[in-house]
């Protein structure tokens, strides 16, 4: 699964639902967990929000994920997510490239049995 963040702003609550609503819309159905890839380029989130986003993160790895990875060109970007995940036992397993995501879940292939 690909998620595009690529631009997004979370600004409010709300959005952190529409978020979690359509990973599940889409992940939710199918008979297995899945492997995901997020793009954090130009993301940003308010202060007060990143201890609930980064909850439903958690959920979500939990329900649907075999592993994720992500990525943000952006080191001060790839600092800020791996704070808010780090802070809260989520793995940021975060990357510079696209590229460099892909090949971090193509290493997570052999422990897991999956095909990534």
């Amino acid at each position: 699964m690909f998620i595009d963040f690529e631009g997004y702003n979370v600004r409010n609550p709300k959005q952190i639902h529409e978020m979690t609503r359509t990973v599940e819309a889409i992940a939710g159905p199918l008979d297995h967990k899945v492997y995901a890839i997020v793009n954090y380029e130009n993301f940003t989130i308010l202060p007060e929000l990143e201890e609930e986003y980064a909850h439903a993160v958690k959920e979500l790895v939990e329900r649907f994920y075999i592993d994720v990875t992500r990525y943000a060109t952006s080191g001060f970007l790839r600092a800020k997510v791996n704070s808010v995940f780090e802070k809260r036992n989520v793995p940021a397993h975060i990357f510079e490239t696209a590229d460099q995501a892909r090949h971090g879940l193509s290493a997570i292939e052999p422990r897991s049995g999956f095909p990534a």
